[in-house]
């Protein structure tokens, strides 16, 4: 009689095991099932189309995907291109020789897991690039119509659920990067550069490193060829944390600054330059005259809309200054051979340039002992104008007479202790520059001869001038004969004696 409960209860064992391993093989059938739909579909045009839309509507752009070559879980298209469809910074981007692999287990976590993505060739073209063609695809999509091509993907709705619902990139590997055009004013532009990028700890951001290719940025005619970078971007910025590039001759340039996503705000840039040789900068009318290695600091900013604002504090070591005319005379005039070939001790200032405007501030011109340069100075497209302080060593002026009891007067005004000083006018252009200080040494070397040389060393005055010749030096000396007229500015042998001065001490370009 006890029997039947223990068959019973034998029974409803052995049909709970039966029940329990059929759900497990059908949960492991539809699995199973499920993942070689999704292998299939991964593989299938369609899933290629839906691809495409997607990115295509996170991109606001019209996305074409090529064909789509699979071996194992590794993926390769020959193009992908997104043509934009709306007023965004971007015209178009364009993927060459796109190679990914993918990883399945990701699928467990419901994640498409990709270790790394290699692309030979990634190009930006920007609203200013030549137009690139785009293969017929008809319209381009507007958002809506994009929302109703995912809806009705062929995807079924019992696999959906089975379907990763985010990405996972490990890294990004671009062997050639290009932004267009790359050309003399054509924006900012980049060739030929290496660059990979890595998800950031905050989600969507990127860290970006870089190397190889060159920049070019508006203006510039030489473009940078970048050694290094280091770089972050996100939905609101880009940041570029250091950066080391290589630019005329072999200067190096470093850089950090951020380009905020939003109009509204400006952008900056800051850095080093070192070991940049004048003569890459100098046209070929001054590179025999000006030497030096330039070194210095500098800040770019700017803003949509805006000139862009250039700032430096330039230094120059081993400066050189030399085959001035100007050099020459004061050489020939002051006995002093340093003046022909100046070696400056110090070449300071700082450098402001926006648009065809540029104000040089703090100028500080000097060799130790001879001469000294401190003032400002604008040049304004090819108008020049400022104003200096010229001072010099007293000894020079002892072969210039009047120079240092008419020009140059003040001891105490300069900066540095040592020199007689004077201030002097520029203006004209830069091929062709004036100054006031040319006159101002004729009429003080005139008044000498006329007037501050006693008659016992007359001899000796004449002697000075005597290179221009014996209408100077019988002119200088008839003035003297002539009393007080010269006093009262009257007399033929004063004009003989001034034009005769005219002649000889064209010091400065007129």
């Amino acid at each position: 009689m006890k029997s039947k409960p223990k068959k019973r209860k034998s029974w409803l064992l052995r049909l709970l095991m039966f029940l329990l391993i059929g759900g497990l093989v059908a949960g492991v059938v539809v699995f199973l099932s499920a993942s070689a739909w999704i292998q299939n579909y991964l593989r299938s045009d369609a899933c290629r189309e839906v691809l495409a839309r997607q990115i295509g509507k996170v991109a606001r752009a019209h996305c074409e995907i090529d064909p789509v070559t699979w071996s194992g879980w590794n993926a390769y298209s020959a193009r992908v291109s997104l043509l934009s469809d709306s007023a965004t910074d971007w015209k178009q981007i364009e993927a060459e020789g796109l190679q990914s692999s993918l990883d399945w287990s990701g699928v467990r976590r419901r994640a498409w897991h990709v270790p790394g993505i290699n692309i030979d060739r990634l190009r930006i073209f920007m609203p200013g690039a030549a137009k690139v063609s785009v293969s017929p695809g008809g319209p381009v999509p507007t958002l809506s119509d994009v929302d109703s091509a995912v809806a009705d993907s062929v995807v079924p709705s019992w696999i959906k659920r089975w379907l990763p619902k985010h990405t996972e990139i490990d890294e990004v590997d671009v062997h050639k990067f290009e932004l267009q055009p790359f050309a003399p004013g054509g924006g900012v532009a980049v060739a030929a550069m290496h660059l990979k990028a890595r998800p950031a700890s905050d989600e969507g951001a990127w860290k970006i490193s870089g190397d190889g290719g060159r920049v070019l940025l508006p203006g510039q005619l030489e473009p940078f060829r970048l050694s290094t970078a280091a770089a972050r971007i996100d939905a609101k910025a880009f940041v570029l944390n250091d950066a080391t590039a290589r630019w005329l001759g072999d200067s190096e340039v470093t850089s950090c600054g951020e380009v905020p996503f939003n109009s509204n705000q400006g952008w900056m840039f800051t850095g080093r330059v070192m070991g940049l040789d004048l003569r890459h900068i100098l046209s070929d009318a001054w590179k025999p005259k000006l030497g030096g290695v330039a070194e210095g600091d500098y800040e770019i900013s700017g803003r949509a809309g805006a000139t862009v604002l250039s700032k430096g504090r330039l230094r120059v070591k081993s400066g050189v200054v030399q085959a001035l005319p100007l050099l020459e005379r004061v050489a020939d005039f002051t006995h002093t051979d340093r003046f022909r070939r100046i070696v400056m001790d110090e070449v300071t200032g700082e450098v402001e340039v926006q648009g065809t405007r540029t104000r040089v501030m703090n100028l500080v011109l000097q060799s130790n002992g001879l001469i000294r340069v401190e003032g400002d100075l604008i040049i304004d497209g090819q108008m020049l104008s400022g104003s200096l302080l010229v001072g010099v060593s007293p000894e020079t002026l002892r072969w210039m007479p009047g120079a240092q009891n008419h020009v140059f007067t003040d001891a105490s005004v300069g900066k540095v202790p040592g020199f007689v000083w004077t201030h002097v006018v520029l203006s004209g252009t830069l091929d062709s520059p004036k100054e006031d200080l040319s006159n101002r040494l004729l009429v003080a070397m005139g008044r000498a001869v006329l007037l501050d040389v006693p008659m016992e060393v007359l001899g000796t005055g004449t002697d000075v001038i005597s290179k221009t010749g014996g209408a100077a030096a019988q002119g200088g000396k008839a003035v003297f004969d002539g009393g007080d007229e010269i006093i009262q500015g009257a007399g033929e042998a004063a004009s003989k004696g001034l034009d005769a001065l005219k002649g000889f001490i064209p010091l400065f370009p007129k």
